[in-house]
């Protein structure tokens, strides 16, 4: 989007009609890559169409970068793998930005919480001693349905809706391999008999023919973390986010879902919650260049994070930083585990 010399200078100037019909152009033109092929662009497009009533060259500079973005990694396929549909892994990493923050747009009155999540598909869970190969199948970014007043209500809030579309394309994938989806009570079909029959009774065998795809949840909310791993919903400053929690917790005893920490450099969710691709962590647009993911131990994130405070950095070069540590790591960990198998 062309604007005349010396117009990015204020960033909260509003565009004129010729600018502003050029800006929605393009606009709905990367709207349409970012719903087929570019997960990394819909927080961009999500955000920016909700400013359309009151557009500002703010707006104009992220549509630009998000623009020369795609353009410098046009040849960038979306990599689907080979799975085994038996014991394939569906991962979900959900995420939430802008709570505290201020609207760029200069509009107060802006709702600035944006609620995201990725959903990928795996041979198994990522572990931190091998990178396992990854494809992503879903991806979504909006604002969220209800106002919020703390991080732990909108990292509830986007969990929650990670974790409903990874039950949706449970069942989907269920229906479409087995056929034997129960309509009346599709709970039944994602996790029947959970809390009743060990995993090895030949009565649960029977009764449910064939494989229950594993699942994976991960949040870098610490305080969100602990909450669902201590399986304690309470929270007196807002008895919403409570019920909320409740409700995550049942699901995913339900379908007996692992939870996953990862801290912000690794959160692959991160960029779809800006409306700058320049300001996000560039995990997910590292995990599209390798099609792979590594989740280490909560205890190694938390014990490097305390021994290097500069780990805590939010900046995309920070984060870069931080990953690149972590594959010098990993590449050791390989080495040592195969001189102990050759021992």
């Amino acid at each position: 989007v062309h604007l005349r010399r010396g117009r990015f200078s204020d960033k909260l100037a509003p565009l004129t009609e010729a600018e502003f019909e050029e800006f929605r152009s393009a606009l709905y033109k990367v709207n349409w890559v970012a719903h087929q092929t570019r997960p990394e662009a819909s927080g961009v497009v999500s955000i920016l169409a909700s400013r359309l009533k009151h557009p500002t060259v703010h707006d104009v500079s992220c549509l630009n970068k998000l623009i020369s973005h795609l353009r410098s990694t046009a040849s960038q396929p979306l990599v689907l793998h080979r799975f085994d549909t038996s014991r394939m892994t569906l991962i979900a990493a959900s995420d939430a930005g802008g709570v505290d923050g201020k609207p760029p747009s200069g509009n107060i009155s802006e709702d600035t919480v944006q609620g995201a999540w990725v959903v990928l598909a795996a041979d198994r869970v990522p572990s931190a001693c091998q990178k396992t190969k990854v494809s992503i199948l879903s991806w979504r970014s909006a604002k969220l349905k209800r106002r919020v007043t703390s991080t732990l209500a909108s990292e509830a809030l986007s969990f929650s809706q990670a974790l409903g579309e990874l039950e949706w394309i449970q069942i989907l994938i269920r229906d479409i391999l087995h056929g034997d989806v129960n309509t009346v009570d599709w709970t039944r079909s994602l996790m029947p008999f959970v809390g009743v029959l060990k995993e090895d009774s030949e009565l649960r065998a029977a009764m449910y023919k064939g494989p229950i795809l594993e699942q994976c949840t991960v949040t870098d909310a610490k305080s969100l973390f602990d909450s669902l791993k201590k399986e304690n919903p309470s929270s007196r400053q807002d008895r919403r986010t409570s019920i909320e929690l409740a409700i995550i917790i049942q699901s995913m005893r339900r379908s007996n879902s692992i939870l996953r920490w990862s801290p912000h450099p690794r959160m692959i969710a991160d960029v779809l919650t800006k409306d700058d691709i320049s300001k996000s962590n560039g995990a997910l647009e590292e995990l599209f260049r390798t099609g792979t993911l590594a989740l280490w131990d909560e205890e190694d994130e938390l014990a490097r994070r305390k021994s290097n405070p500069s780990s805590k950095g939010r900046s995309k070069k920070a984060s870069e930083a931080f990953r690149s540590a972590g594959e010098t790591l990993l590449a050791e960990c390989q080495i040592n585990r195969s001189l102990g198998e050759l021992s």
